[in-house]
């Protein structure tokens, strides 16, 4: 999670998220797995540790530039765990 998205990923997702605005007119919003997956698994180099299951896109992922190139928001962390019970 250390080596930037290239300019070919970034277009490739664009040109992506507009062929699926395309054939599914309701999409209004996209998440990473970050977003969605809170997960926690032991780490693989030592066990009593904790880590995130999913942490993909990453912090380099360019959030801004992908939400501004289509018609989506973005569904953050705090909306997809729901309303406080």
């Amino acid at each position: 999670m250390d080596e930037p998205y290239t300019t070919a990923q970034v277009e490739a997702l664009i040109a992506l998220l507009h062929w699926l605005r395309g054939q599914l007119p309701q999409l209004a919003q996209i998440a990473g797995h970050e977003d969605l997956d809170h997960e926690t698994v032991p780490a693989s180099d030592d066990p009593a540790l904790r880590v995130r299951r999913k942490r993909d896109p990453g912090p380099l992922f360019p959030w801004p530039r992908v939400l501004a190139a289509v018609p989506l928001t973005r569904l953050c962390a705090e909306a997809a765990q729901g309303p406080p019970v």
